[in-house]
């Protein structure tokens, strides 16, 4: 092995050390709080089945997985529900003395989120990509889906996003989608495992 060959295989070997050490840091620092509300994601999926990782996706855009969050539509908690949404789950639930602040409670939070979050999954099940139109109905309400669904192509997903007029609600489908990517492909594949790999077949 020549000099120059040594040096090229120390530098990659002292950078994938370097970047081990950033991606455990940065995991050891993300990891807890993007995991944290796991065990209730879990729970609840049980009972309304959808992908939890669907679910964090949400949590982290709504509330960035802070229980405690009011928004200005007087929205709380880690998915950000309305107290009208909230009674909705809780009469559909069969919860007794409910109270909307009881969505500061990060179980039931998620437990509401998640019922709404299904029945707007089940609503457009027979569209090509349902969750787009349910993180819409979720966002902007079912009066905005039912106007943005092109009525020439209905179960279009393209066509949905081509109507859509405000632009805040098309970043927030496409920026949890994106997200939901990530903890798919983070889940058995951490991103910095494939940039490693990616380093060592350069090499």
């Amino acid at each position: 092995m020549g000099l120059n060959s040594g040096r090229t295989l120390f530098s990659l070997v002292l950078g994938v050390v370097l970047l081990l050490a950033v991606a455990n840091a940065f995991l050891i620092l993300r990891a807890p709080n993007e995991r944290k509300f796991d065990p209730h994601i879990a729970n609840v999926v049980r009972q309304y089945p959808v992908d939890p990782l669907i679910v964090r996706a949400v949590i982290w855009r709504e509330s960035n997985f802070d229980p405690t969050v009011l928004g200005k539509a007087q929205e709380r908690g880690l998915m950000q529900v309305t107290p009208t949404a909230g009674k909705e789950w809780a009469k559909s639930a069969k919860t007794a003395n409910f109270h909307e602040d009881d969505l500061y409670d990060p179980y039931t939070n998620i437990k509401a989120g998640t019922w709404y979050l299904t029945r707007a999954l089940r609503r457009y099940a027979d569209r090509d990509d349902p969750l787009a139109f349910a993180l819409a109905e979720y966002n902007a309400g079912r009066s905005n889906v039912l106007r943005w669904i092109d009525p020439e192509n209905p179960l279009s997903r393209e066509a949905f996003m081509s109507h859509m007029d405000y632009p805040s609600t098309r970043k927030y489908v496409e920026t949890i989608e994106a997200r939901y990517e990530l903890y798919k492909a983070s889940k058995d594949d951490p991103w910095w495992k494939r940039w490693i790999n990616r380093l060592l077949r350069r090499g």
